[in-house]
């Protein structure tokens, strides 16, 4: 035992502490390996959106409506960053409706089920959906786009939650029976 104190200085007691832990320490670095920091090993709150690189996160990494549209910044979502699948959704409805007359009838559309002239200028189009909360826009015009006399086209509500109201104008302001009008309805 003697012999063991001789030897026992501070300076070998520091570097057996020293490569001890260099040693240990390296083992324990080495278990946890690539990939094993979890959800579990970090702190609430500990990964802020600056420590992330750029497009870190894409949509595959998200759950269903993990982000609200009031947390996307304006712009924040383009046509580019749009799938097609979102795009070709049924969110879209649209008519165009030829002449615009009493015998006036769908020509074309996504969801527009019938039309039916209301009065001079004044026609309701039903969609097969409810449609208030949604937006709307009417043009004047053809299917072919020919011959379309000077008309402008409003849109207004109607009592039926799938029905919008166009009214077409002359030149005027007169409301007009016209050559037919288009309809979009873009929803939420």
């Amino acid at each position: 035992m003697k012999q063991i104190r001789k030897r026992l200085t501070y300076a070998n007691v520091m570097s057996s502490i020293a490569v001890f832990l260099i040693v240990g320490g390296a083992t324990a670095f080495a278990a946890l390996g690539k990939g094993t920091v979890g959800p579990r090993q970090l702190k609430k709150n500990a990964v802020k959106v600056g420590k992330l690189a750029p497009e870190a996160v894409r949509a595959g990494k998200l759950a269903k409506n993990a982000i609200a549209t009031d947390r996307l910044r304006d712009n924040a979502v383009t046509s580019g960053k749009v799938s097609d699948s979102v795009q070709k959704s049924n969110d879209l409805l649209f008519a165009t409706v030829a002449p615009a007359t009493a015998a006036a009838a769908i020509k074309r559309g996504r969801g527009a089920q019938n039309v039916t002239r209301i009065g001079t200028g004044y026609y309701a189009v039903t969609f097969n959906r409810q449609i208030t909360g949604c937006t709307w826009l009417a043009t004047y015009g053809q299917p072919n786009n020919a011959g379309v006399n000077a008309l402008w086209a409003t849109v207004r509500g109607q009592t039926n939650t799938n029905q919008v109201g166009v009214v077409l104008r002359n030149a005027a302001g007169a409301q007009a029976d016209g050559n037919g009008f288009h309809l979009a309805v873009l929803c939420p």
